[in-house]
């Protein structure tokens, strides 16, 4: 390892996708810079003659300017000839790989990648030792979610998110609300011959259902996709198109009805909590060390807080219900502005 951390620089367009991508590689102890398409990218390695990536993480499907594309130009300019440059798809179909190969690039990984191949795959094109315990979390501690899931298999999640499971946690959060808006536009969409933003849609769609362990609804959408790789565009049937985006749509409902049951009864579970009882020490020091993960958005901010739940109900009071909506919605700024403001008052 460097005498600073390497720098990754993750060309990816979707922010649930982002969100672990971030999480997992800053767990490992790598740097990371965010672009959300192709040209972005560019613009990156060229803005700066100082800026140094080590290796780039590169989605194929992006707006503006796919993977593809932007791997092909970064390759015709030769300083950048021993940048590593990996690609990341939902697509696992035949040729890919070798598609990728062609254009410059040194490797290929499907999402939702495990972890712990994404940090092999990285460590052996940086040289690297392998990363055995990587950004992993006590397996005890997060083997499950206390909560009959029947459309999720949280195992499959936990094993996308290294066993963390405040990550998860706001992964599932951030689906649940995210993918509302999906739900809308499958309502809205006509079984005719469908565009590319549709597609891109039901790619992102297929991906982030993945992750979280939603095998129906990625397997629905998995459908779509296989439907249209077969056909001809002048023979899309509307009605098999309509039964098909149909039943992505009931497996979607039931995802979301699913998780909002689930967090309404986290909600009633934080209510109905009993209060224990604080010092003035004990105040200060849990107050201190959850408001300093608030302060850097740190995920385990939530773990903290759900460990020790009833002493915060204790500490937060009346504020305790409002803070919990908060923290679980990951507005961790609004939340650390609750606790300050409480344990003020308690000084």
């Amino acid at each position: 390892m460097p005498a600073t951390p390497y720098k990754i620089l993750l060309a990816e367009d979707n922010e649930f996708n982002q969100d672990i991508a971030v999480e997992l590689l800053t767990q490992a102890g790598y740097a990371v810079e965010v672009a959300n398409n192709g040209q972005e990218v560019l613009n990156k390695l060229f803005s700066d003659d100082a800026q140094h990536f080590h290796l780039i993480l590169m989605d194929l499907e992006m707006p503006v300017m796919d993977g593809h594309e932007a791997t092909l130009l970064i390759r015709q300019q030769k300083q950048f000839n021993h940048l590593p440059i990996i690609a990341l798809t939902a697509h696992a179909m035949t040729g890919t790989k070798e598609r990728c190969v062609e254009e410059g690039m040194q490797d290929y990984l499907t999402k939702p990648f495990e972890p712990a191949v994404l940090y092999d795959t990285i460590a052996s094109w940086l040289g690297e030792a392998k990363k055995k315990d990587a950004g992993s979390q006590d397996q005890s501690r997060y083997a499950h979610l206390d909560y009959p899931f029947h459309t999720i298999e949280p195992s499959l999640g936990l094993r996308s998110t290294a066993q963390n499971h405040a990550l998860y946690i706001k992964l599932l959060n951030n689906f649940c609300h995210a993918q509302k808006t999906t739900l809308e536009q499958l309502g809205l969409t006509e079984p005719h011959q469908p565009d590319n933003d549709f597609s891109r849609l039901i790619h992102t769609l297929k991906s982030a259902s993945a992750t979280i362990g939603a095998t129906h609804v990625a397997d629905a959408a998995e459908a779509y996709e296989n439907y249209l790789a077969h056909q001809l565009p002048q023979q899309i049937e509307p009605n098999a198109m309509r039964n098909i985006i149909t039943h992505i749509a009931k497996e979607l409902e039931e995802t979301i009805t699913e998780l909002d049951q689930y967090f309404a009864k986290q909600n009633e579970h934080s209510i109905n909590t009993q209060s224990a009882p604080c010092s003035k020490e004990e105040i200060l020091s849990l107050s201190t060390q959850l408001s300093e993960l608030l302060t850097t958005s740190n995920v385990e901010a939530l773990d903290y807080f759900e460990k020790e739940l009833n002493k915060f109900s204790f500490i937060l009071d009346r504020q305790f219900p409002l803070f919990t909506n908060a923290i679980r919605n990951y507005d961790f700024d609004r939340a650390n502005e609750i606790l300050i403001s409480v344990t003020d008052r308690h000084s």
